[in-house]
């Protein structure tokens, strides 16, 4: 089994080192309120660029 709970500054950078951070494309697609959360985890605690987060909204559940 793997993570479970909210994904956090702690969980990402436990799997993905400083060059992978600074290189990755993210994607990511959920309903809106995990949208805004991992938008922010990415751009205001890990420093991504707002150009390598991709976002796809789903609504349909």
């Amino acid at each position: 089994m793997g993570e479970q709970g909210y994904i956090n500054q702690a969980m990402v950078t436990k799997y993905l080192n400083s060059n992978e951070l600074d290189d990755s494309i993210y994607y990511i697609c959920g309903p809106p309120v995990m949208l805004k959360a991992m938008q922010k985890l990415l751009q205001d605690d890990l420093h991504i660029p707002k150009q390598r987060i991709q976002i796809e909204e789903f609504t349909g559940y």
